[in-house]
């Protein structure tokens, strides 16, 4: 063979080399992009599963403060002991009990059974008030589904109808007495906070509330609303090489919009515009309102990371 056969031969080697070179670095940057892929979306899930569990220990948690605050799971005894309750509230608060009937309102389910009772009375209407702090002050699962109040036969009185039910579930802790403690729904302290604030109006005309002057000079005009911006929820999901250049996908989960971009492209979500400048393996460069945004992989367009020459000096 002649010199020059020989150097033409090691020359279609080296093409041939080359050529295969080439052809293996594109696959393993397609396996590499596509393993990054696959890592994204696992921690993706990762995080739901975490975010279930989470869900499902704070369920169980108020669950179990639901139970403490639940009627005995003997519907006979929590019948007798709730009856017995109601009686003692209307005496302490000076309302005269005229009847008490039992009024069973829901159907029992397998979550929970509920004991109503329906209630007759009279009183004054500070009379009256106090028994309802005292019913909503307590921290039983009970609710007033229905109240009647009118003028009673007696000067200065109030003729009043209840309806009430209260909740069994499952699992009461409470077995032969009613819960204890008291409740935080309230907004005021006592129970004269609500009488001063209740005694002084008319309670059988409609309340109408007064009416605060703006001060002089003030603009009558509503504040801006605020906008939602779906940039924060808009992720930088992965990066993979397409015929030689890197392209970021972008993933707006509010709107299941998915953006594939390269360097050059225009990006526009929610209240964010913006140029792709660069994309690295792991990082987009984006030219937003004469700023330049380091966006990491993983995270979203208004979580702009450090460029890597200052996170150097930090």
């Amino acid at each position: 063979m002649s010199q020059r056969e020989k150097l033409l031969a090691a020359g279609v080697l080296a093409l041939f080399l080359i050529w295969g070179g080439g052809k293996l670095w594109g696959r393993y940057n397609e396996s590499l992009a596509s393993g990054r892929t696959a890592l994204i979306a696992a921690q993706s899930r990762l995080d739901d599963a975490k975010l279930a569990l989470e869900r499902g220990r704070l369920a169980v948690k108020q669950l179990e403060a639901w139970q403490g605050q639940s009627l005995p799971a003997d519907r006979d005894v929590a019948q007798t002991l709730y009856r017995e309750w109601l009686r003692a509230k209307c005496s302490d608060a000076g309302v005269t009990l005229d009847d008490i009937q039992t009024d069973r309102q829901t159907a029992p389910t397998a979550a929970y059974a509920t004991i109503g009772y329906t209630i007759t009375a009279h009183g004054s209407l500070k009379a009256v008030t106090t028994l309802l702090y005292s019913f909503y002050h307590s921290a039983q699962l009970q609710q007033i589904t229905r109240m009647q109040v009118r003028p009673g036969a007696e000067s200065g009185q109030l003729s009043l109808l209840l309806q009430i039910e209260a909740l069994v579930l499952p699992g009461a802790t409470t077995a032969a007495k009613l819960p204890e403690g008291v409740s935080n729904r309230l907004a005021k302290a006592s129970a004269d906070d609500y009488v001063k604030s209740i005694t002084g109006r008319n309670l059988l005309s409609a309340y109408s509330p007064p009416h605060a002057e703006p001060p002089a000079g003030a603009a009558n005009t509503e504040p801006p609303k605020p906008k939602f911006d779906d940039a924060q929820f808009a992720f930088v999901t992965g990066i993979v090489e397409v015929d030689g250049r890197l392209q970021a996908w972008i993933t707006v989960r509010t709107t299941a919009e998915e953006l594939r971009v390269f360097a050059g492209d225009a990006v526009k979500v929610g209240q964010f515009e913006g140029k792709v400048v660069s994309i690295a393996p792991r990082m987009v460069v984006l030219q937003s309102d004469k700023e330049e945004l380091h966006i990491g992989l993983g995270h979203s367009l208004r979580e702009a990371a450090k460029p890597a020459a200052e996170a150097g000096k930090s």
